[in-house]
């Protein structure tokens, strides 16, 4: 064998390996992410964006908008990735003209470096839905009804009768979930908002049910795990409930809220001051975003092919050169 112009024996290197857990990192508020050395470039990464914010007597707000990548591959890119976890929209009550419930913020996996079908992972913000969708103040809807389309969508009220639409699509190699809204109605002079869109199903539409569309269930933390349900619409002929994955209820089914770290979309308020002065607002869920990485090894590999000149010389020296 050749080592260096020397002729000898062969001396083959030798390598040993170390075995690396598998990792799961879930962001609840904005951060950095860089791989764990040894694990796969393949991993489990869900993004789900924040729900949207809702008013009183109004239709249920959109949930944020949910992007899974079971096997999303990094190459050879280790990091560190700048993560965004989007804050839930806030509700707002009858209030003054000009003011409304707001979007959530999305959530965002940015991979500066994209390859050739993984790149930057973006889940939308739930659609809100405002008060005036309801009640329609004049010259109001236009205004206040401005953000109902969103990673899911907000529902209409009673006599706004536009369906907030789901704006979610697939993004950065991962595959995207969110549904439109229910619509709304008034019978007989009974206030039925619709349920907000949901990742796993649209939302209801009265006056058969207000409820919030189901959400979608994930196993990037490691167990079955629902985000992204729809906000329930106020319907004053029944009790109605949040979408499964965090949506709010609506009229006597708490939590009224979007849950935090589901992206579950706002239910619809009710004004408790009796005199039509209280807010009644109520707040969408914040996302999330999970990476999942897979167990593996660090292998490492000792440089013993090489021949030091040193050895060759105080071998031969002493005769004790293979083949001498």
């Amino acid at each position: 064998m050749a080592n260096g112009g020397v002729i000898g024996p062969v001396n083959d290197p030798t390598s040993s390996s170390t075995p690396v857990d598998a990792k799961t990192t879930t962001f609840t508020a904005d951060g950095t992410f860089a791989r764990q050395e040894g694990s796969p470039s393949s991993v489990h990464m869900l993004v789900v964006g924040a729900g949207g914010g809702a008013g009183q007597y109004c239709g249920g707000a959109g949930a944020g908008g949910m992007v899974e990548a079971p096997a999303y591959d990094f190459g050879t890119a280790t990091g560190p990735f700048a993560v965004t976890v989007g804050a839930g929209g806030v509700g707002t009550g009858l209030g003054a003209a000009g003011s409304t419930a707001r979007k959530g913020e999305d959530s965002v996996f940015t991979n500066p470096a994209p390859g050739p079908t993984y790149g930057t992972v973006t889940g939308l913000a739930g659609g809100a839905v405002g008060p005036s969708c309801n009640y329609n103040l004049p010259a109001e809807p236009t205004h206040w009804c401005l953000d109902m389309a969103g990673g899911s969508g907000a529902a209409s009220g009673t006599y706004y009768s536009t369906t907030g639409p789901s704006t979610q699509g697939n993004s950065g190699g991962g595959t995207g979930y969110g549904n439109h809204a229910g619509d709304g109605s008034r019978p007989s002079g009974t206030d039925r908002g619709g349920g907000g869109g949901g990742a796993g199903a649209v939302g209801g539409t009265s006056p058969g049910n207000s409820d919030g569309g189901a959400g979608r269930a994930s196993t990037a933390s490691g167990g079955s795990v629902t985000y992204a349900g729809g906000g329930a619409g106020w319907n004053n002929t029944r009790t109605n409930a949040g979408g499964s994955g965090g949506g709010g209820g609506a009229q006597g089914n708490p939590p009224y809220d979007g849950t935090d770290g589901l992206g579950g979309g706002a239910g619809a308020g009710v004004d408790t001051s009796g005199a039509g002065t209280g807010t009644g607002s109520r707040t969408g869920g914040d996302g999330i975003v999970i990476i999942a990485e897979a167990a593996g090894d660090i292998v490492t590999y000792a440089a013993t092919g090489v021949w030091q000149m040193q050895e060759v010389l105080k071998a031969r020296t002493e005769g004790t050169w293979p083949g001498q």
